[in-house]
C-alpha cells in the first residue's frame, strides 16, 4: 500500500503546474475587446478553452489610411507560447520563469506584491458583477497605474492612466462556455 501511495504522489508531482492551473472560472469563451490609445484603435479577440490552459489572442491594429490593418496573434498551450505575425511566421518560446504573470482568477501573493495589486470595489460592467483592481506595471522606465474590471478571471475592461493620456480597453462581445472554432489552437509550423 505504501508503494502505491508513493507512486501516486510521484505521478501527481510530475504533472506540470500549468496543467493544474485555472486561469478563468468558465471552461471556454470568446472575448472581443476594442482598445484605444491616443486614437490608435485595435480590435482584440481572445479564444480560450480548458479554463484558459489553451489561449489564442489576435490583435488587429488599424494603421490608418492606405497602411491598412496589422494583425498579430499569440497562441499559448500550457507553458508553450507562439508569436505569429500577419504573414503566418511563428516563433515558439516558453513562458519565462523570470516573469510573474497575473492570474486574475487565482491571484498569487507574489503577483500581488510585485504589481502592488489592490482590490478596489465590486462593480457591474457589461451586465457582469466584476471585481475592480488597481495595479502598477512597468512601461519603459516608469511604473504606470492600471485599473481592471475582472469577471471570472477575464479582464472585461482596462484603463491605463499615463501623464498625458489615458488608454482604454472595453468589451465588445463575450461568449462563455461556447464551442471554439476548429483549428483555433492548432500549433503553427515554426520558422
Amino acid at each position: 500500500m505504501k508503494k502505491i501511495l508513493v507512486a501516486f504522489l510521484a505521478i501527481c508531482m510530475a504533472v506540470p503546474v500549468f496543467a493544474q492551473t485555472k486561469y478563468f472560472g468558465v471552461k471556454s469563451g470568446i472575448v472581443k475587446t476594442v482598445s484605444n490609445t491616443r486614437g490608435q484603435i485595435s480590435r482584440n479577440t481572445l479564444w480560450f478553452d480548458d479554463y484558459g490552459r489553451k489561449q489564442r489572442q489576435e490583435i488587429a491594429t488599424d494603421l490608418g489610411g492606405e497602411l491598412g490593418t496589422w494583425v498579430n496573434s499569440v497562441l499559448v498551450i500550457g507553458d508553450e507560447v507562439w508569436s505569429i505575425n500577419q504573414y503566418g511566421n511563428a516563433k515558439k518560446t516558453k513562458k519565462g520563469a523570470d516573469v510573474v504573470e497575473i492570474n486574475w482568477y487565482s491571484l498569487s501573493q507574489e503577483a500581488i506584491s510585485l504589481y502592488d495589486i489592490k482590490e478596489l470595489r465590486t462593480e457591474t460592467y457589461a451586465g457582469r458583477k466584476c471585481k475592480v483592481y488597481s495595479y502598477k506595471t512597468k512601461q519603459l522606465m516608469a511604473k504606470v497605474p492600471v485599473t481592471v474590471w475582472v469577471w471570472e478571471g477575464i479582464v472585461l475592461k482596462q484603463e491605463i492612466q499615463k501623464k498625458t493620456y489615458k488608454s482604454t480597453i472595453e468589451l465588445e462581445d463575450l461568449q462563455v462556455n461556447c464551442k471554439i472554432p476548429a483549428g483555433t489552437f492548432n500549433k503553427p509550423a515554426e520558422d
